[in-house]
């Protein structure tokens, strides 16, 4: 039963660790967002969520680049918790549950893939 635990509480450091960081970057996206006044028209004709950013942007402080960084490493957590999941069912062996997380892993990896196409 300790060895549940320990995974569990894995689990769900690396869904806080996630969301924290998601949090942190967005909310600096928003504040640079109200102060650079040159960025407070609607958008400035540019989609929020985008892939089209570089990582140029990120160090000259574009505020959209900062929080399309921030939702998709928001987006990227559920990722992260499968796979932080596989890896400790697996070394607790624990072959069902790693089985069962394989095949969740192995589905977004395949609709990401496709997403993607």
């Amino acid at each position: 039963m300790l060895k549940d635990q320990k995974i569990y509480f894995l689990i769900a450091k690396v869904l806080r660790i996630c969301f924290y960081l998601s949090f942190g970057v967005i909310a600096f996206g928003l504040i640079l967002f109200v102060f650079h006044p040159e960025t407070r028209s609607p958008l400035g004709g540019k989609t929020l969520i985008s892939l089209s950013w570089s990582p140029d942007d990120l160090f000259c402080l574009n505020p959209f680049a900062w929080i399309n960084v921030g939702i998709f490493s928001l987006l990227f957590t559920p990722f992260a918790v499968v796979v932080v999941s596989f890896f400790a069912f697996l070394f607790s062996e624990e072959r069902i549950y790693s089985l069962v997380s394989a095949g969740v892993l192995l589905i977004l990896i395949l609709s990401l893939a496709l997403a993607l196409r």
